[in-house]
């Protein structure tokens, strides 16, 4: 039986599709959905605007509040539809960060988007999808995004105006 289902998202629209396939399974269930963000490692110092270089720790310590942020956005509609939701970040290498927290949080099933990259950009960047599928304890599921999916996704995050 799944109890934690974990959801990588990475700040795209594309990786949000795999938002509605999880709504879609954990309905009606007492599943707690846990949205994890990875902050990928930077250079030792980076110049930022042209100004002063940033030290490393502040740029991980903004780019932690800007995902942070971002998972509780993505965090509010599931708990309106009234799905336990709990949203983390970390920083590190992408596939070993989620396949670490799904192992220490004991979560049952990965679910997460392929960005459907192939030949040479697949062969230079890797595919994390790939890489989580194979080192994972426990199944993963991989939502492949659809046009349809995409429009859907974007319709879904905007309200109606309301008319006068």
């Amino acid at each position: 039986m799944i109890e934690k289902i974990l959801v990588t998202l990475d700040g795209s629209e594309l990786a949000e599709i795999v938002v509605t396939e999880v709504e879609k399974l954990a309905a009606g269930t007492d599943v707690e959905v846990i949205l994890l963000s990875i902050i990928p490692p930077v250079a030792a110092r980076t110049a930022v605007d042209d100004g002063p270089s940033v030290f490393v720790d502040e740029l991980v310590a903004r780019a932690n509040a800007d995902a942070k942020d971002y998972l509780s956005e993505v965090a509010e509609p599931l708990r309106r539809k009234g799905f336990k939701v709990r949203t983390d970040t970390r920083y590190g290498q992408v596939t070993e960060e989620i396949v670490d927290f799904a192992r220490d949080s004991d979560v049952d099933l990965i679910a997460m988007c392929t960005h459907g990259r192939t030949g040479l950009e697949r062969w230079i960047r890797g595919s994390v999808a790939e890489k989580v599928m194979r080192t994972a304890h426990v199944p993963v599921l991989l939502v492949k995004p659809t046009p349809a999916a995409l429009a859907k996704r974007a319709l879904s995050k905007h309200r109606p105006v309301a008319a006068n």
